[in-house]
């Protein structure tokens, strides 16, 4: 189960929401929204926000789960950078 589907269909399940509604409140057909919540049809970007809207899932909760944290340079410890670099250049010295 990918992580977006199953947040939605977690949430979804806890609220008490029917995928029939989903399908109302979006315009998104409902064998479409049925085959989001099988495993059957990916979910595209924009069914995503469609749904989230929908079902009052906050703003910041969507950009976490469409945007995951990442870990950036400025983060990361010189040691760290070396070591990613000889990886990325399959260098790394034995020690």
């Amino acid at each position: 189960m990918d992580t977006i589907r199953g947040f939605l269909a977690d949430y979804i399940d806890s609220k008490g929401i029917k995928q029939s509604f989903i399908a109302n409140a979006t315009g998104i057909p409902a064998d479409t929204i049925s085959k989001i919540f099988n495993g059957k049809r990916k979910i595209q970007a924009d069914e995503f926000i469609k749904i989230c809207r929908a079902v009052e899932i906050p703003q910041n909760t969507i950009n976490e789960l469409m945007y995951p944290k990442r870990i950036y340079a400025s983060q990361l410890q010189t040691r760290d950078i070396f070591r990613n670099r000889c990886l990325l250049q399959n260098t790394l010295p034995i020690s």
